[in-house]
């Protein structure tokens, strides 16, 4: 006697399934949410909707290494899915894993080069790994951007002093006396000028840029607010973050954070 194989499940009720643990997920029963991933990664295993859901469903709780095995599966099976490389990368970077780190977003970035999010995360990865010419060649395609320049420019005089030339000084020397520009971006320019000076041997100038850098974030910081306007900002920037980050989502994951070098993960696909 022979037996029929088990038909695969039904698309319709795929995706049934993956709108009902969506749905889980976005009012945060995550745990429900990965009993529904799971049952729908076993019904259709070449299916990667759900191990990449799964995965941020890892990240959300602090299951880094599981979420990195989680993407290392689905970038298997699906090797030109973006956000699953990108995140991959971001994942390995959390976890010190540098090099992979740069592999995974040099993936990412060869799929969707004009990323900017994933193309500054390999410069920042490449960087730490001593990588430092190649991470200026990827902060000078950024600045290529009008938006990204004078960022991109500020990050690469702070890495090589020496690869700016003469018309990027003084682009930037144009930029950091420019109202037009954001404070934040004239403060990094004038101590970006500041490295790019000394490193021509112009001392005078590079300690008058440092100071008018100073003298900028010294003002950004005073401002005209009053202290009951500072007050009323501070209680709503903490319901803020009590809100967006849950007491399970936080507790027991010690040393995680910090503002530098710090990785951005693409939700969705």
């Amino acid at each position: 006697m022979t037996t029929s194989p088990t038909p695969a499940r039904a698309p319709v009720d795929l995706a049934r399934r993956l709108d009902e643990a969506a749905a889980h997920f976005a009012a945060g029963r995550l745990d429900a949410a990965a009993q529904v991933y799971r049952q729908v990664e076993r019904a259709a295993p070449g299916d990667v909707r759900a191990g990449v859901s799964l995965a941020m469903i890892d990240l959300h709780q602090g299951r880094l290494p599981r979420a990195r095995q989680r993407l290392e599966a689905v970038v298997a099976l699906a090797p030109d899915l973006v956000s699953a490389q990108h995140n991959l990368g971001a994942v390995c970077q959390q976890l010190g894993a540098w090099p992979q780190a740069a592999e995974a977003y040099a993936r990412a970035l060869a799929l969707r080069p004009q990323a900017v999010e994933t193309r500054l995360a390999l410069a920042t990865v490449l960087a730490t790994l001593g990588r430092t010419e190649d991470a200026v060649a990827q902060h000078r395609e950024l600045a290529r951007d009008p938006a990204q320049r004078w960022a991109a420019l500020t990050r690469i005089a702070l890495l090589d002093a020496g690869a700016i030339d003469d018309a990027e000084l003084a682009g930037m020397r144009r930029a950091a006396q420019d109202d037009g520009v954001t404070d934040e971006a004239r403060v990094g320019l004038q101590f970006a000028l500041g490295e790019a000076l000394e490193w021509r041997g112009e001392h005078a100038e590079a300690f008058a840029a440092w100071e008018a850098g100073n003298r900028l974030k010294r003002a950004s910081l005073q401002g005209p607010a009053s202290p009951e306007a500072v007050a009323r900002a501070n209680t709503a920037a903490v319901a803020h973050v009590r809100d967006r980050f849950r007491a399970r989502e936080t507790v027991g994951q010690p040393g995680r954070g910090g503002r530098a070098a710090a990785p951005i993960f693409i939700v969705g696909m």
